[in-house]
């Protein structure tokens, strides 16, 4: 349980940027996008600008942000992020998905949140908004967390929002753990403060995200065991595989030293045959002359 509240803790510290930028419409189309440090490929608006840790000189949020390539990649090194796809709808100031990925001796024994039972995983998105409400220092104030299964993972989904003098925020994040690495992927409106009135993002991004998380695939789910013996198991198939080679070579001599007796034995009474009909033939011949 210890680990699950340090999870925890790490999971509600997010790193999001904000501002504003002339509205670009987007299509509604997807593309792929492959990050390999997580072996994942999920789908990300056409039009939106897309970064893994890596930032071109070139890329267009930058002159939004206002910001240096090499500042912009300092931030997601700090902030474990390692996509971002960015866009400016009509009626947000910016709207963005972040896909960040750690990995520590946490998430390493959870290792795949989907092998747990559901009063495990149930009592994992509880706490979202209870670490909320206790006032912890987080990205987002969370609520309405849930669970969502999918082919290969069992995320935790919860709205956010977070809220300053003059703009907010709305989240819906989404948690996994898989292969010893906790994944957050979060689409975030930045905005002006709406009051109390909006308190989720739009129903059109809730379709996009849930669209994102169940197409979403991972190159390979392993095996907890083998991940966490791995260097054990090979030296063992090592040790095995020499031993093997050991009885075979035993076998083989074995063999060979019988085959070996066999063949010395079946000369000598060759030899001894030779003899015998030799000393007949002898007696025959002196019986012969006398």
């Amino acid at each position: 349980m210890t680990a699950v509240i340090r999870l925890l803790a790490a999971l509600l510290a997010l790193l999001t940027v904000s501002g504003s930028q002339p509205s670009v419409k987007l299509s509604g189309e997807t593309s792929d996008y492959y990050i390999e440090k997580l072996g994942l490929t999920l789908q990300l608006p056409a039009e939106a600008h897309v970064t893994d840790r890596t930032v071109d000189s070139d890329y267009p949020p930058l002159e939004h942000f206002g910001m240096s390539a090499q500042q912009l990649e300092v931030q997601y090194k700090k902030a474990d992020i390692h996509c971002n796809a960015i866009w400016f709808p009509e009626d947000t100031d910016m709207t963005e998905i972040i896909v960040a990925m750690t990995e520590d001796d946490d998430s390493r024994a959870i290792f795949n949140l989907r092998d747990y039972d559901r009063l495990y995983q149930q009592a994992l998105a509880d706490s979202y908004s209870r670490f909320s409400q206790q006032g912890m220092e987080v990205s987002a104030q969370y609520t309405d967390a849930s669970l969502v299964d999918t082919e290969q993972a069992v995320f935790v989904r919860a709205h956010g929002r977070k809220r300053s003098q003059d703009s907010e925020e709305r989240h819906l994040h989404y948690m996994t753990v898989v292969n010893g690495q906790r994944i957050e992927i979060t689409l975030v409106e930045h905005g002006a403060a709406e009051g109390d009135g909006v308190r989720t993002v739009s129903a059109e991004n809730q379709e996009l995200m849930d669209e994102i998380i169940r197409t979403m695939r991972f190159d390979k789910l392993k095996n907890e065991f083998v991940a966490k013996n791995s260097r054990f198991m090979t030296g063992a198939y090592v040790v095995l595989s020499l031993s093997a080679l050991l009885i075979i070579s035993y076998i083989v001599g074995k063999v060979r030293a019988t085959m070996a007796q066999k063949k010395a034995a079946a000369e000598a009474d060759a030899e001894s045959k030779s003899a015998s009909d030799e000393d007949e033939n002898s007696t025959d011949a002196e019986e012969a002359a006398e």
